[in-house]
């Protein structure tokens, strides 16, 4: 059984600040029992967002593609908060 990395583990990443486009960024896809069976779950957050430029309570729009999702934020006319 693997753990996770503890939190003064010399393998545990380190915050790194990106000043340049584009970049990776890794997420695990989670299970959520919500509903019968699973319903899986993906979980973002993290200062990186803000970098990106999406701000808390921004309206985003998800485009989706065959194993491929596309998160942009909505801009536009009447948006209550946008992400600029």
């Amino acid at each position: 059984m693997t753990h996770p990395p503890r939190r003064n583990s010399p393998h545990r990443r380190r915050r790194i600040h990106h000043n340049h486009f584009p970049y990776v960024r890794f997420a695990t896809v989670l299970a959520v029992s919500k509903r019968s069976p699973f319903s899986p779950s993906l979980l973002l957050r993290g200062d990186w967002l803000t970098e990106a430029g999406f701000l808390p309570h921004c309206r985003v729009r998800i485009t989706v593609h065959a194993q491929r999702l596309v998160i942009e934020p909505l801009l536009g006319v009447g948006m209550r908060t946008p992400c600029e």
